[in-house]
């Protein structure tokens, strides 16, 4: 699969993987702001807070890049991949919402990183 692609298709589809990791971390962002919204605050619809509502669209919009990507690339580098979600999302928890991460998650964020870094060098795909 990988080989037999032009380099501007897999290019494409490694930067889509970029926007699942991006859609999927603001995703969960934005669905904590919604769950942190004060009572009587006005609601989408008159179910929801607006922050939930845009937390699903960009997870819905990283499922459709992800479906996207899988066309031109295989499984096990997609994984490896969107696996830095969890990273980005853990970062702007700091950043944004102010969480403290201790000292040894940032840490084992930061070997997370590595990790994934040399199973894409294994690959051929870094």
């Amino acid at each position: 699969m990988g080989s037999e692609l032009g380099m501007g298709t897999r290019w494409l589809a490694f930067a889509a993987l970029g926007f699942v990791i991006l859609g999927n971390a603001l995703g969960n962002l934005l669905l904590k702001l919604g769950a942190n919204t004060p009572p009587g605050r006005p609601l989408l619809l008159g179910l929801v807070p607006w922050q939930t509502v845009a937390g699903i669209a960009c997870f819905a919009s990283g499922i459709l890049a992800y479906a996207w990507a899988l066309k031109h690339i295989h499984l096990h580098e997609a994984q490896v991949v969107v696996s830095l979600q969890y990273v980005l999302a853990i970062l702007l928890a700091a950043l944004v919402l102010g969480e403290n991460i201790a000292p040894g998650k940032w840490l084992g964020m930061g070997m997370i990183a590595l990790g994934l870094w040399l199973c894409m060098r294994q690959s051929g795909a870094a």
